[in-house]
C-alpha cells in the first residue's frame, strides 16, 4: 500500500500485476459457471458450479475494492495515480519514478541510436532499383548477411519500387487548380 516496490522494468508495479492476474482469473471463472448455471439444471455439477460462482465473487470483491482504491489514489504510495490514469497521463515525476522506474528510465533514453549508420546503408535503395553492377551487388548481398542494419533497411524499403512502378509520371497527372 505504500508505493514502495524494488526496481521493476514493467509500465505496471508487481501489486498491480498480481491484481490484474486475480481479476482476469476470477472473472473468467465467474463468467465460465454463470455460463454453467444457465446450462445445467439441477445435480451435482449444478452444486459444483453454484459454490465456484459463490467463492470467485468473495474473492474478486476485495480485489475489486483494493484496485478502485488504489486507482484513485487514496493511499499515500499511490497518490497522484487517478491523474495519471484518467486526467491526461499527467504524473509528478517522484510519482512516476517510485511506481514505473523502468519504463521512466525508457522514456528518457534517445530514440535514436549512438551507433554510427552503416556506410553500405545508401546501397540499399540502389539494389533495390536494380541500380548496381554484378561485383557491387555480389559484395553488398555478402555485406547483408552480416550487417542487421542493412538488413533492416532493406526490409523497411522493399515494397517501394512496386509502389513507384504503380505511381503515374506528373506530366500525365492532370493539373489541378482552385
Amino acid at each position: 500500500m505504500t508505493g514502495r516496490f524494488a526496481r521493476h522494468e514493467g509500465h505496471f508495479d508487481p501489486g498491480q500485476r498480481v491484481a490484474n492476474l486475480l481479476m482476469v482469473g476470477l472473472f473468467v471463472a465467474l463468467i465460465g459457471s454463470g455460463i454453467g448455471l444457465v446450462l445445467v439444471t439441477g445435480g451435482p455439477w449444478f452444486v459444483w458450479l453454484q459454490r465456484v460462482h459463490r467463492w470467485a465473487t468473495y474473492l474478486i470483491t476485495p480485489v475489486l475494492i483494493g484496485h478502485i482504491v488504489i486507482a484513485a489514489g487514496l493511499p499515500p504510495g499511490y497518490r497522484g495515480v487517478a491523474r495519471a490514469m484518467h486526467l491526461g497521463g499527467r504524473l509528478p515525476l517522484q510519482v512516476a519514478q517510485r511506481l514505473w522506474p523502468g519504463w521512466l528510465d525508457r522514456q528518457r533514453e534517445p530514440t535514436m541510436t549512438a551507433e554510427p549508420p552503416c556506410p553500405f546503408t545508401t546501397s540499399v535503395a540502389s539494389l533495390l532499383i536494380g541500380a548496381l553492377g554484378p561485383l557491387e551487388r555480389h559484395e553488398f548481398e555478402t555485406h547483408l548477411r552480416q550487417c542487421p542494419m542493412c538488413l533492416e533497411e532493406l526490409i523497411l524499403l522493399a515494397p517501394l519500387p512496386g509502389l513507384l512502378h504503380r505511381a503515374t509520371p506528373p506530366e500525365l497527372c492532370p493539373r489541378w487548380e482552385p
